[in-house]
């Protein structure tokens, strides 16, 4: 177990105040810029998160608009992504 040293007594405008070691100091300061480090990485990633979102909300409107752009010149109809073939959806009263 470390042995704890006693904590240095300074006096301060007339009053008696407790330091920290050096090493407690170091302690403190250096886990108080890791929090702040990563708390600035979340905020960046928050950030770059909502740019996706926003970006992913017009690609849907673009891909909305590309399908009924495709439905008014071939109809109703599955399209094969790696072929382009187009095949008609067929409707319950079709059957």
């Amino acid at each position: 177990m470390k042995k704890v040293k006693e904590l240095k007594t300074i006096e301060v405008e007339g009053v008696e105040v407790k330091t920290l070691t050096a090493e407690q100091l170091k302690s403190i300061v250096d886990q108080t810029k890791l929090q702040n480090d990563l708390l600035r990485g979340i905020g960046v990633l928050e950030s770059q998160k909502l740019g996706m979102y926003s970006k992913l909300l017009e690609v849907n409107q673009e891909v909305e608009e590309g399908k009924k752009t495709l439905e008014e010149e071939y109809g109703q109809v599955v399209i094969d992504l790696e072929t382009g073939v187009c095949t008609p959806i067929e409707k319950e009263d079709d059957k």
